[in-house]
C-alpha cells in the first residue's frame, strides 16, 4: 500500500501535469525510450529480475550495484521486498491463492492492486535472505523512497524537462511493462505454451515483441534460472541478448 500511495499514484498525477509544463519533442521521445531501456529492461527485468530474483547469470559488483538502483526507479518496490515476493511467493504458489500477482484474484489485482497487499505479514522476507547480507542493496531498501524522490527532485533541479518530460514517463513506462506481464502472462487463453506447467503460464508473441522477450513466460517459469527465455529459435529474448555484455567471464 506505500507503494502506492507515495510512488504510484503521485507519478501519474505528475505525469499529468507534466503535459501541461513540458514541450515533449522528438528528443523527449528518444530520451524516454533510452532511460526506458535502462530503466525497465537493465534496471527491472535484467536487474531485479533475471540477476536478484534468479541469479541466473553473474556479475561485477559495480554492475550489481547500478542495475539495483536502475531497478529502484522502476517502481516495483524495494528491491528486498521485490525478490521476496518473486521468489517466495510468485513462483513458490504460481497462480494459486496465495500468488499476489496472478490475475486468478481479478485483472485489476494483478496488474497494480498486489501493491496494496504486499507487506511484512504476507511476505516473508527470508527468501531474500542473500540482500540482507549486502549493506549496500539493504541501504536501498531502507531509504528506498528518499532515493526515489531524491532523484526527481535532483534531476528537476538540474533540468524540468528532463525529470518530469524524461525520466518521469520512463519510470511510468517500465511500472506498466513489468505489470502488463503479470497479466497476459498468465492468462491461458492469451498464448501458448511449450512446457506442461502446474501454472497458468503462457508465451505471448506480441508482448515478447514490444517487450524484450519477456513475454516467453511459459518458457521462463518452466526454466526459472535461465537467463534467456528463448526455447525455439524464433522465440528471440532480446533482454537476454542485452544482458550478455554484463556476464562475469
Amino acid at each position: 500500500m506505500k507503494t502506492l500511495l507515495k510512488i504510484t499514484i503521485p507519478i501519474h498525477l505528475l505525469l499529468i501535469l507534466s503535459f501541461f509544463i513540458v514541450d515533449y519533442t522528438s528528443y523527449n521521445l528518444i530520451g524516454i525510450f533510452l532511460l526506458w531501456v535502462l530503466i525497465g529492461i537493465y534496471g527491472e527485468e535484467i536487474g531485479y529480475h533475471r540477476y536478484f530474483s534468479h541469479r541466473s547469470f553473474k556479475t561485477y559488483k559495480p554492475i550489481e550495484r547500478m542495475l539495483a538502483y536502475l531497478g529502484l526507479l522502476g517502481n516495483q518496490g524495494s528491491l528486498l521486498f521485490w525478490v521476496a515476493l518473486h521468489r517466495g511467493i510468485h513462483h513458490r504458489y504460481t497462480d494459486k491463492e496465495n500468488d499476489l500477482h496472478s490475475p486468478i484474484h481479478g485483472i485489476f489485482s494483478s496488474f497494480i492492486g498486489w501493491q496494496t497487499k504486499v507487506s511484512n505479514k504476507t511476505i516473508n522476507l527470508m527468501s531474500a535472505r542473500d540482500i540482507y547480507s549486502d549493506k549496500f542493496l539493504m541501504f536501498l531498501h531502507e531509504y528506498y523512497y528518499f532515493i526515489f524522490w531524491g532523484t526527481i527532485v535532483l534531476s528537476s533541479c538540474i533540468s524540468l524537462n528532463f525529470s518530469l518530460g524524461i525520466l518521469l514517463p520512463a519510470i511510468v513506462l517500465s511500472f506498466y511493462q513489468a505489470n502488463i506481464v503479470n497479466v497476459i502472462g498468465h492468462i491461458r487463453s492469451l498464448g501458448y505454451r511449450n512446457f506442461n506447467t502446474t501454472d497458468n503460464s503462457v508465451n505471448n508473441v506480441f508482448v515478447s515483441l514490444i517487450l524484450w522477450g519477456q513475454g516467453w513466460h511459459n518458457n521462463h517459469h518452466a526454466r526459472p534460472n535461465n537467463s534467456n527465455f528463448r526455447v525455439k529459435w524464433w522465440e528471440i529474448d532480446i533482454a537476454h541478448i542485452l544482458l550478455i555484455p554484463l556476464i562475469k567471464k
